[in-house]
């Protein structure tokens, strides 16, 4: 068992690269005002005083006139219960400021829930993580994923409250969150001494009952061999990535890659990617273009770090045809999606390389 001070450390993990973001998220708000390229402060978004806000700005999300920043140690309901403030951009007659307009807190509120520890916002839907450090061997049925929607008069409602499994080894629930329009991804750490690897749970919007389903619980099919697949996790479209890192090992990590078939209605491990070297290990997404961070990497044996893009090509992703009964419901293991390796009868085409 790993000490609470890596507790504290681990469940804002997949958040932490994003909090480094916090002084860039400052600084382009609002830059498209600007006649020239050049990025320039416009203003610093207002800190609330009104209660203890600790570890403000440990996660940020912004789209479009929406930005959000999450305070995971503040204590609204109690200690480190967490918190996450909404801002909306305001149009002036010189310049576009700025304005808090909203606190979220999830329903039930508890102490130590380190509520806003990792965000995700996608148009006016927000999810939010809730990961405390304790009951890690098995899952702690008190994690969970907010999502909070927004209204057409501005008003900011929590929709729906998100879980795993409460009977498996696969570590906190809820070290990370990636959300895309009417899906969301929610991973589990996994067991940072090596002892077991995380999930991610992925969850569908089903309109037609206004209620989320988790469909699928993916999880590599390497295992430990090369990092502990949990923590960071982003979705775009048909695709999601999650980190797999070594940890104290200072090995490299490595980075899982599935793709969902729309016909099939099912997630394929697309790639696995070797040889990430971080220790934390920072992903973005976009379509099929990914940028991984190496916070450990380095030439001539430094460790100054760097980033790496990896594209696929999309055209060896068509012409699946729809099998059935592979929509995947969070069944027994022996349903779930492992990563499925592909076999004749998938007919999935060429697996796609990520270079």
């Amino acid at each position: 068992m790993y000490s609470l001070a890596f507790h504290h450390l681990f469940r804002t993990s997949a958040c932490m690269p994003r909090s480094r973001l916090l002084a860039l998220l400052v600084v382009v708000l609002g830059a498209g005002l600007a006649p020239s390229r050049a990025y320039a402060q416009i203003e610093a978004l207002p800190r609330p005083d009104s209660l203890e806000t600790a570890s403000f700005g440990v996660s940020v999300a912004i789209d479009d006139s929406i930005a959000v920043v999450g305070a995971s140690g503040a204590s609204v309901c109690g200690p480190d219960a967490g918190a996450v403030f909404v801002y909306e951009r305001r149009p002036g007659p010189v310049v576009t400021s700025w304005t808090l307009e909203a606190r979220l807190v999830p329903t039930p509120c508890r102490a130590e829930a380190f509520f806003g520890a990792d965000i995700a916002l996608s148009g006016s839907r927000l999810l939010v993580s809730a990961s405390r450090e304790d009951s890690v061997s098995l899952g702690d049925s008190e994690n969970a994923a907010y999502i909070f929607e927004r209204s057409a008069d501005g008003a900011w409602t929590q929709t729906a409250r998100l879980t795993g499994r409460s009977d498996r080894q696969e570590g906190l629930f809820a070290a990370g969150v990636a959300l895309d329009g009417d899906r969301a991804a929610v991973s589990t750490s996994g067991n940072p001494d090596g002892e077991y690897s995380g999930s991610v749970y992925v969850y569908e919007y089903d309109s037609s009952t206004e209620s989320w389903e988790r469909t699928a619980r993916l999880r590599g099919r390497h295992r430990l061999q090369s990092g502990i697949l949990g923590g960071s996790v982003v979705l775009d479209g048909q695709h999601l990535a999650v980190a797999a890192s070594t940890y104290f090992k200072r090995e490299p990590g490595s980075v899982y890659v599935f793709r969902h078939d729309p016909a099939a209605n099912r997630w394929h491990e697309d790639a696995h990617l070797k040889g990430i070297n971080a220790f934390f290990i920072a992903l973005d997404l976009h379509e099929t273009t990914l940028l991984v961070g190496e916070d450990r990497a380095g030439d001539d044996g430094r460790t100054s770090g760097h980033g790496v893009v990896r594209h696929t090509d999309g055209d060896a992703h068509r012409g699946a045809p729809r099998h059935p009964g592979t929509r995947d419901r969070g069944l027994p293991d022996r349903r779930e999606n492992r990563g499925v390796p592909r076999t004749p009868g998938d007919l999935l085409g060429p697996r796609p390389s990520w270079t």
